[in-house]
């Protein structure tokens, strides 16, 4: 699991705000983009996956995912990014 930590953002809640991060993946550790999930606690978010490079064997070195989360105000927030 990668832990997606954001910073404190707003001073105000902001309900679906519209997040992406592009993800490092090691030689051979990811082959079908559809295997990628975003966890906000219990919650599975609906994600959009683009592979922006790959290695030799074509499994992914560079992932950007896209996805909608609840960001509390003037808190920290944590997502979790796994494959299942």
């Amino acid at each position: 699991m990668i832990t997606l930590h954001l910073e404190k953002l707003y001073r105000y809640p902001r309900p679906a705000e519209h997040m992406a991060v592009a993800v490092p993946f090691r030689y051979g550790e990811l082959t079908d983009i559809s295997k990628v999930r975003v966890y906000d606690e219990d919650k599975v978010l609906p994600v959009q996956c683009k592979v922006t490079a790959r290695y030799p064997d074509n499994s992914v070195k560079y992932l950007l995912v896209r996805f909608m989360g609840d960001l509390p105000g003037n808190q920290a927030k944590e997502f979790l990014l796994d494959l299942y």
